[in-house]
């Protein structure tokens, strides 16, 4: 075989491995996500939210609790509602 063949061959084998991997990646990614707890719920539509997605959701601000200086961040849902989560 020649030079080229034989770097054309490692070529394609690296592009086989790489395609192979690349699902892979996504399944364990997606896996390991729904292994995450979800630390909100919303109570008007039934959304869950973890911790990536809740960061994604629209900031409003923080709020004081009213019972000893702990304060709520809150976050408006998908439907529109606001929620509230320990800061």
């Amino acid at each position: 075989m020649g030079l080229a063949k034989v770097c054309s061959v490692r070529r394609v084998a690296a592009f086989l491995l790489f395609i192979a991997a690349v699902p892979l990646y996504v399944v364990a990614r997606r896996a390991l996500e729904r292994l995450r707890p979800v630390i909100k719920r919303c109570r008007a539509c039934g959304a869950h939210y973890r911790r990536v997605a809740w960061q994604k959701l629209s900031y409003l601000g923080v709020m004081d609790d009213g019972f000893g200086g702990h304060h709520l961040e809150l976050r408006n849902c998908a439907c529109g509602s606001t929620l509230s989560l320990p800061a």
